[in-house]
């Protein structure tokens, strides 16, 4: 199976590379003449290949479409690819092709060498029907000529009456074209449009393809890294240009550094708190009575035994007062008397027994 697939890819290829050679090689969109086309397309590329900065200029702005295109490629291959100057054709079997457009038209393509690389020259040529016309014509007049002067046909006329005139005399077709090309300034082919391409290497073209990846790539890493500081900068961009903002900024640091001073104060305050009660006298309820003022004191030791034992209720309001009295003059809060109560009693009112 894998060698029946083997034999088939292969054949496809070669099938392809045929197709390929038989496009380049020939045209059938209509009837040509090689060796003109060619002399044509020479004819095209000295009209173009150096003109001065008035033709360009000309050329450029309000020539035909194959004027512009000729005299924009012959400027590009100098001012970009520096091909340098011209030399000669390159005759070579590959160098000289033509085959069918994709427009009615035929492509003719010429490889002329260049002093640092050769540059290939294509010209788009559609079919010229009125040349014809004027082939048949100068055929009917040759004949006539031929008939008069005696002759036995229009060759031999030509050879013999035109050697000397500058035409092409090698064959027939080829004089009648020179004649009407020169006479009557008529192609048998009109060009409508080229292109002008240096010719690169592979080598070449690998490390141009590598030099525009790397510059590529940089400028991307470049253009991120700079879009990453751009996003960084803008939250400071309010503050650049509102002024409330940078005031309202500044004043909510400020209350930040104060509740975190507040904060150590309040934690102080609670530590110094709580040290005092640690160091509070511990009582035992027989001696309740010593922390009463003096003069209370005296009063209660002055009043009878049945007066001063007024029951649970009496005795415990007075030791809840002496207990808020030195609490009062050592200045502690009500969290630290809370904290130092065990008995949880809260104090309502305080009456007189009689």
């Amino acid at each position: 199976m894998k060698k029946l697939l083997l034999i088939f890819v292969l054949s496809l290829l070669f099938a392809l590379t045929a197709c390929g050679n038989e496009e380049a090689i020939s045209a059938d969109n209509f009837e040509y003449d090689p060796v003109t086309m060619v002399t044509l397309t020479r004819d095209q590329f000295e009209k173009y290949y150096m003109l001065s900065d008035i033709e360009r200029e000309y050329y450029l702005n309000d020539g035909s479409k194959m004027d512009s295109a000729a005299a924009s490629g012959f400027e590009m291959i100098q001012t970009t690819d520096h091909v340098g100057q011209f030399q000669n054709y390159d005759t070579s079997d590959g160098k000289v092709f033509i085959k069918d457009g994709n427009d009615d038209d035929i492509l003719c393509t010429i490889t002329a060498i260049y002093e640092n690389r050769p540059v290939q020259f294509t010209v788009y040529y559609k079919e010229n029907r009125e040349f014809p016309v004027k082939m048949a014509e100068l055929y009917k007049q040759l004949e006539e000529t031929a008939a008069y002067y005696g002759y036995d046909d229009v060759a031999t006329l030509i050879t013999e009456m035109y050697q000397s005139t500058g035409y092409d005399t090698s064959t027939t077709t080829s004089f009648m074209t020179d004649v009407i090309k020169n006479e009557y300034k008529m192609l048998p082919y009109t060009p409508v449009d080229c292109e002008v391409t240096a010719v690169y290497s592979k080598s070449e073209l690998l490390s141009n393809a590598g030099k525009n990846t790397a510059i590529g790539m940089l400028t991307v890493f470049c253009v991120l890294i700079f879009i990453s500081i751009i996003i960084a900068l803008l939250r400071f961009v309010p503050l650049m240009f509102d002024k409330n903002a940078r005031e309202e900024r500044r004043k909510q640091k400020e209350k930040e550094a104060a509740a975190a001073i507040s904060a150590k104060e309040t934690a102080k305050v609670e530590k110094s708190d709580d040290k005092k009660i640690e160091e509070l006298p511990q009582k035992s309820p027989g001696s309740a009575t010593a922390a009463i003022p003096a003069e209370k004191r005296a009063m209660l030791e002055a009043l009878p035994e049945s007066s001063r034992v007024a029951g649970d209720d009496e005795l415990i309001a007075v030791i809840t007062a002496a207990i808020t009295a030195y609490n009062a003059e050592n200045a502690v809060t009500r969290k630290a008397y809370t904290t130092a109560s065990n008995d949880k009693l809260i104090v309502r009112s305080i009456r007189k027994v009689r």
